[in-house]
Formats: C-alpha cells, structure tokens, sequence
C-alpha cells in the first residue's frame, strides 16, 4: 500500500502543506529589479520542487539502499545540492541548458544549495517582491520545520522600507527594525535562522553581497538555533544550517508528529505520552525513510488507543435473571 497512487498523492499533499505551499501561492517580483522573472517561470519553479521532492521520497537517490526502500531519507530534503532545472530555469541560475531542455537534477553553486532551503520556489515565496526576507523565512524554518510555537505580534508592524534606510543591508533593517524587547521574545529565534539564508536572493539565486542603489555589503549568513534541549547551534549560511536541521531532535519530533497528525486526524497523544518518541527513534534508527515512517505510523493507528488511566470502569449491571427478580420486587 505504501507505493499505491493515493498513498503517494496523500503524501505530496502533506508535504506541500509542511512546506507551506500547498495551495500554490502567486509569486509577484518587482520587473525592475528581476525582469527575468515571470508567471512561466513560477510554474517551473513549482514543478522543480515538485519533482525534487518525489524523487527524494519516491526515486533511488543518493542514498539508495541504505534504508532498504531506495532512499526515501529525510535529511535530503535539507542537504541535497542538486535542482531540477529546464531550458527556462537554467540561464537563469548559472546553468548552461537548451532553450527545449527538458527537467534534469543539476549542481549549482559549487555546492552550496540545500535541499528546500534554497530552491528557487521556496526561496521566492519567503521572499517580497523586491527584497528577501529573513522574517518570513525564520518563521517557516521555526514553526513547521522545528515544531515551534510562536505567539503572534502584539501589533501590527509595517516592515521597514528599503529606501527609509538605504545604507542598511537587509539583515540590518530587520534587526533594527525587531530590536524592542516585545519583538526579542519571538525573534530572538526567528531572525538568526532567516539570516542564515541571506545567500539566496528574493528569486532563490546565490550571491555574496547585497547590492542595492549604491549600496553593496558582502553576506553575512551566520545564524543559530537553540532547541528546545541541548546546547546552542551556530552555523553559517544554507549548507551548514542544513546540517544542524537534518540531525536535529527539534526537526525530526515535528515532522513525525505532522505527518501523523496529517494521516491519523487525531493528536498523537491518544496513543500514549511515549508515542512521540517512541516513533522518534524508530524514525532515526531507520536512517529517517520517510515511507518507513509512514508504515510505523500505521501501525500504531491501527492499534486503539489505550484507555485513560484516569477513567471510571462502567457501572456493573446486574445479570439478566437477577434484573428481572429485582424489577418484580416491591
């Protein structure tokens, strides 16, 4: 059942959703600024990631072999340094494609892509029409990827505009513009793993400096994260980001506790308090196959939940002869 067509359809669905894409956002750029950019090249940028994450789910990989079901690793959604590009996507990123070429898995960068954190897709869509943005990018990395709550903003924010401070590189105009104490308690972890992705322009192209107007400062992508145990990760730009998210505790909890959730429709914790952790581990001892993890979760599903301890037993009813004499009594 895990390679019929409606578990794979069931799957991408999820992931979409994980991504936070799945109902396909339209992509706006300023022309003046990415005048290459267009609706045709949005779709491509859709159907790239769409093929990349069926072949990390679905296809052989890298890691053929390892987990027994021809990769299926969750980690490569974050390390892997290959995109599919077409005869569209490729002058735009470096590569030298035919104008017909057709979808074909590509280093770019030399090396410094990784996986759904610099896709050309995800790139543009945590990104504004002109600029990138790292508080867009954060919050995602935050919430769906390491499981995070975050409290809303207590108001309204307008971003700083680019032209009100135009000697600031971005990393600067939203540190300054989240530096009061009431923006610390959430960006504190929002902004550093945003910043860590500065790399990658507002369409996902790589660079190494800022360059706006007269204005031009080199990247600086160094980030963190502190779990929610263990010490604090550092890290500097996509690559080494990617490394911390791929053998995190924080990324692994969240993605099993989604995709339960996704295909259960009920909270994890009917099955138990240990259920989390126990799939965890199964999860990492089983080099993170995500089709492996999809039979686990099944078959914890498949099983009811175990009662509450806390529960009253039903009321003992008396047997059926001894009901009726007591019926008939006075």
């Amino acid at each position: 059942m895990v390679n019929d067509r409606r578990t794979r359809s069931k799957l991408r669905d999820f992931l979409f959703a994980w991504l936070r894409v799945d109902h396909g956002p339209e992509i706006v750029k300023d022309q003046t600024r990415y005048s290459e950019f267009s609706a045709e090249i949005a779709a491509d940028m859709r159907t790239s990631l769409e093929l990349f994450i069926d072949d990390v789910v679905w296809g052989q990989g890298p890691t053929a072999g390892i987990s027994g079901n021809g990769g299926s690793d969750f980690r490569r959604l974050f390390t892997d340094d290959e995109v599919y590009l077409n005869g569209r996507l490729g002058p735009l990123y470096g590569a030298k494609l035919r104008a017909d070429a057709a979808f074909r898995r590509i280093r770019l960068d030399d090396g410094r892509r990784a996986g759904v954190l610099s896709h050309p897709y995800m790139a543009s869509v945590l990104s504004y029409a002109a600029a990138t943005s790292p508080i867009h990018r954060g919050v995602f990395l935050a919430r769906s990827v390491m499981g995070n709550v975050l409290k809303p903003p207590q108001e309204a924010v307008t971003p700083l505009a680019p032209d009100l401070h135009p000697d600031l590189s971005t990393r600067e105009r939203v540190a300054l513009q989240t530096s009061s104490v009431a923006c610390q308690t959430c960006h504190t972890m929002i902004n550093p793993l945003g910043f860590a992705l500065e790399e990658f322009d507002a369409i996902g192209r790589y660079r190494t400096a800022e360059i706006r107007g007269d204005m031009q400062k080199p990247i600086d992508a160094s980030g963190s994260y502190l779990p929610r145990e263990g010490p604090q990760a550092t890290f500097r730009g996509a690559r080494e980001l990617a490394t911390t998210i791929a053998t995190s505790r924080d990324a692994q909890e969240a993605f099993v506790q989604q995709l339960f959730h996704a295909l259960v429709k009920q909270p994890m914790r009917a099955w138990g308090p240990d259920t989390l952790e126990t799939l965890r581990k199964q999860f990492t001892a089983n080099n993170c196959d995500i089709r492996r993890l999809l039979v686990d979760i099944m078959t914890v599903a498949a099983l009811p939940p175990p009662a509450s301890p806390t529960a009253q037993p039903p009321a003992q009813q008396p047997p059926a002869e001894q009901a009726s004499v007591l019926e008939k009594a006075p």
